[in-house]
């Protein structure tokens, strides 16, 4: 048997794989960033409204949904471009299929873009690395006592909540879950929008969050309860050479 010839074609199939999901992606990459938006602005004024929050509460909550709109509307003139890039040269048969260096998914390289593809229960999955971040903060708006607040956070530990080093993370692609999951590690938090994943069906995207008001128990001495103080900036990693992307309408 021709093994190169059969890991050439095996290769053929999945670039012929990501070419359609590529596709895809960029057809819908509008509507997904205006409806992630629409849905933070959403979020945020039924949570001001229901629990009825003081003003540096809800200063607060806007500014968290805000500044996660901000990261969306800053990623998408690059995700775009991206997109097109890679299309581009996957028609023009202008990639390179690369290990990582820890050798556990593939790169697929094209000219400045990079996808990591994994193998994983019999189907591949690609994620157009993003990598922007902002600091924000999330009020407590559940007020809740100890040990309520301790059985919650138990529960996500159990489920899908991880750490890195002794900091809470929580990795999600439902948007609904960011809220859920600060209710309870309220404080500040380092948000980041790390993937656009090319699901075989819809896009989506990935977004890491980190606790950092808390330890990996429970509150550490430093959460920030009473400051008045504004929380700083949206910060990208790494430039992404973005132009404005036109403010969502509701």
């Amino acid at each position: 048997m021709d093994m190169a010839g059969a890991n050439r074609g095996a290769g053929q199939a999945m670039l012929e794989e990501l070419y359609v999901r590529a596709q895809q992606a960029y057809n819908v990459l509008d509507q997904l960033i205006t409806n992630e938006a629409k849905y933070h602005h959403y979020k945020l004024e039924k949570i001001i409204r229901v629990f009825g929050l003081e003003p540096k509460e809800a200063y607060w909550v806007l500014d968290f949904a805000e500044k996660i709109i901000l990261l969306l509307e800053n990623s998408f003139s690059y995700m775009d471009f991206k997109l097109r890039q890679l299309l581009l040269n996957l028609e023009r048969h202008n990639v390179k299929i690369q290990p990582s260096p820890q050798g556990k998914t593939l790169y697929i390289v094209s000219q400045e873009t990079r996808i990591d593809a994994e193998y994983l229960d019999g189907e591949w999955l690609f994620r157009l690395p993003i990598y922007t971040k902002t600091h924000c903060k999330f009020p407590d708006i559940l007020k809740l006592n100890t040990e309520t607040l301790r059985y919650l956070q138990l529960g996500w530990r159990a489920s899908d909540e991880t750490t890195d080093g002794n900091i809470p993370v929580m990795v999600t692609t439902k948007s609904w879950q960011m809220y859920a999951w600060a209710a309870v590690r309220y404080g500040a938090f380092t948000v980041y929008l790390s993937y656009l994943n090319l699901n075989k069906n819809n896009p989506s995207l990935r977004w890491d969050l980190r606790a950092i008001s808390w330890n990996k128990q429970w509150l550490t001495e430093n959460v920030d309860k009473k400051s008045g103080a504004s929380p700083s900036g949206t910060k990208l990693v790494k430039p992404l050479n973005v132009v404005p992307w036109r403010r969502w309408k509701t």
